[in-house]
């Protein structure tokens, strides 16, 4: 007779996350020593909310489910209080840890490439007629060879056909598809593919698409498809984004096929097969490369940047020294935020550039600057009588301290 899990069975090591209904735990196996994600539901909170049919079904559809790209459940059991799932434990982070951590947006080639594998993916529950309805950077974990895994099925569920599961309101605004707020009376797997478009536009635009003061703006903004993109962002990208970004479901690219969606331009040179198969660089190192590489391509005057000037319109930005140089996020308004290139020379200037035309899109007067502090881990302000400037950066106190310095030549 086989003996009952229980959750004695297990050394507790940290908390993970928590949530509404649930915790969850970093555990070890005390019969084997490795390490294990559990999470635990409470069965009271369930029952009141009305939820236990959520539990089991986010149990089932684990079960059902064998791939590389999807968190894998090894066991299921409960007590008098609390139901647990025993999952695989990916020792790195979440997606959304990793993107506010590094701010602003990730290099193209890994963003492509994670693109990849959330189609991939999301082709996986369309084979066995699931949909997930809580696509987001939260819900994506990196493995420790840095591939993507989709976890937390608390909102998935198997439909019986294209498009016949009758709507409720679940999963997170920010990402949540038009028909979920209009309160259509079906949906389908449509609404993944929009929160996948919200997600690609937040990897390479360094915010989300749909943002407002209010919940009741960021409907309105879903439901009118306001949501802009600027010139820097490449025009495949921008494609792509606006065909997964529509308001009707089934003119969204991937509605009929995944296979239209997997031959848009954007992944051109990306072979979907065994994409979990092959080596994934280290996404830090990855971004910290993509930078060094910006900043060896301007190291050399000869080779700078071209800004307009006047009546010269461009001419090269030559023999002048570089102190420092990289990508930046500054914020235009509330809702606003742009993606330049800044440098800062020995002159003492201060000079914005467009990322995909080198064009110069603005300075700071530095005679002008009254104060430049760090405010966040990844934020820094330069402050003037007429203007404070907030910036997003990986390494906002050195910029800080090189910006102090030319402030004082």
């Amino acid at each position: 007779m086989a003996v009952k899990t229980t959750i004695d069975d297990y050394e507790f090591i940290k908390l993970l996350g928590s949530g509404a209904f649930a915790q969850v735990y970093l555990m070890r196996d005390k019969s084997n020593q490795k390490f294990y994600a559990v999470k635990k539901t409470s069965k009271s909170l369930l029952k009141r909310e009305g939820k236990i049919e959520h539990a089991f079904r986010e149990r089932e559809l684990l079960s059902s489910l064998n791939h590389k790209g999807i968190v894998k459940l090894y066991k299921a059991f409960h007590d008098t209080s609390s139901l647990y799932l025993v999952t695989e434990y990916c020792s790195k982070e979440t997606l959304s840890k990793l993107l506010d951590r590094h701010g602003v947006t990730f290099p193209y080639s890994l963003v492509k490439y994670y693109a990849a594998e959330m189609v991939e993916i999301l082709s996986v529950l369309r084979q066995s007629n699931i949909i997930h309805r809580d696509i987001k950077p939260e819900n994506f974990l990196i493995t420790q060879d840095n591939h993507l895994k989709l976890v937390d099925f608390n909102c998935a569920k198997k439909i019986s056909s294209r498009r016949t599961m009758r709507n409720t309101f679940v999963g997170t605004l920010s990402y949540v598809a038009p028909e979920i707020i209009k309160n259509s009376r079906t949906i389908g797997h449509e609404v993944d593919l929009w929160s996948l478009g919200c997600l690609i536009y937040q990897m390479i635009i360094g915010k989300l698409p749909f943002n407002a003061t209010s919940q009741e703006e960021i409907y309105e903004n879903i439901l009118q498809g306001n949501f802009c993109m600027g010139n820097d962002v490449p025009a495949e990208a921008q494609s792509l984004i606006k065909s997964l970004l529509l308001a009707d479901p089934e003119s969204r690219l991937g509605s009929n096929s995944l296979a239209e969606l997997k031959a848009h331009p954007f992944f051109e040179g990306i072979n979907f097969e065994g994409l979990w198969d092959r080596q994934v660089p280290n996404v830090i190192e990855e971004i910290r490369k993509d930078e060094k590489t910006q900043h060896q391509d301007s190291d050399n005057s000869s080779k700078g940047f071209i800004i307009r000037n006047n009546e010269e319109n461009k001419r090269p930005y030559e023999g002048v020294k570089i102190i420092i140089e990289g990508k930046i996020q500054m914020k235009k308004n509330i809702f606003i935020s742009r993606n330049w290139k800044m440098i800062v020379t020995d002159e003492p200037k201060i000079k914005m550039f467009s990322l995909k035309t080198k064009e110069e899109r603005g300075e700071i007067d530095v005679k002008s600057i009254s104060n430049v502090k760090t405010t966040k881990t990844n934020r820094f302000t330069i402050v003037t009588p007429k203007k404070n400037y907030d910036f997003t950066v990986d390494n906002p106190d050195s910029w800080v301290s090189v910006i102090r310095k030319v402030m004082n030549k």
